[in-house]
Order: structure tokens, then sequence, then C-alpha cells
């Protein structure tokens, strides 16, 4: 590796590292408020039912993009900020957009058949371990 290339790693992490634990910590419940604020009418006007807890446990993906546009060479500072506002709105369109389409996947899946979760192998995406808790199927 380049020495460039391990200047970039640390930043990365160095930064990463305590955007993370701020997400955790506060950024979670912020965004999870705010996320329901935003789409509860949305889905509401559209009938599309979602759990609020969703938004608010899987989404910590600005948080590498964030660092990324931050330690990235060579751009300018408009270009920073125009990106990660940009960056933002599309992380959030695309949350506002699967979030419902993950919640309807898992539901469709364990509706067909309850009693198949027992045999689904335990990093199945659609359901996973904690589905087969949620039901009470043991996962091995």
């Amino acid at each position: 590796m380049t020495k460039q290339t391990l200047l970039f790693a640390a930043k990365f992490i160095l930064l990463s590292v305590p955007l993370t634990w701020l997400w955790m910590e506060w950024g979670r419940g912020a965004y999870g408020r705010f996320f329901t604020s935003m789409v509860s009418p949305l889905y509401e006007l559209l009938d599309i039912g979602w759990n609020p807890g969703g938004a608010r446990e899987r989404y910590i993906n600005y948080i590498p993009f964030f660092v990324l546009m931050f330690i990235t060479p060579r751009l300018s500072m408009a270009r920073r900020l125009y990106g990660t506002a940009a960056g933002f709105l599309a992380i959030f369109v695309f949350h506002v957009i699967f979030l419902p389409v993950g919640a309807d996947r898992l539901s469709a899946r364990a509706a067909v058949d309850l009693h198949g979760l027992r045999h689904l192998p335990p990093g199945d995406p659609a359901v996973g371990r904690t589905a087969a808790r949620f039901v009470g199927c043991s996962v091995s």
C-alpha cells in the first residue's frame, strides 16, 4: 500500500469511529424522529404500512458517505458541500423507498410459511435471526 492510501484509510477510520459513536448515542433517535415526522404523512397518504423503528436501527449510511465526502482530496469546498447535500437527499429518498419494500418482503415471506422459518439458513436476508426469534423458532 502506498503512503497516500494508508493516510486516506487512517483519516477514514479516525473520523468514522467518533461519528459512529455519535450516531449510536444520539443520531439514531434523532434521525428516527425526523424520518417518522417526514414520511408518516406520505406513507399514510399512499396507504403503506411500515415499522418506524426500522429507519432508526438500520440507516447509518450517512456516516461513511459524509466521511468520504470530507476526506476526498482535491474537492473544492463548494463541491464538497453541494455533494454532501445532494448525497444526503439521495440517501433519504432511498430510505423512503426501501423501508416499506423491506417490510413488505419480510411480511410476505413470513406470512407464506411461518413454520418454514425453522428451515431457513441463519444468514437469510429476507428473514434472518431476528424474525426467527420473533416467531419463536431456533436458528442454528
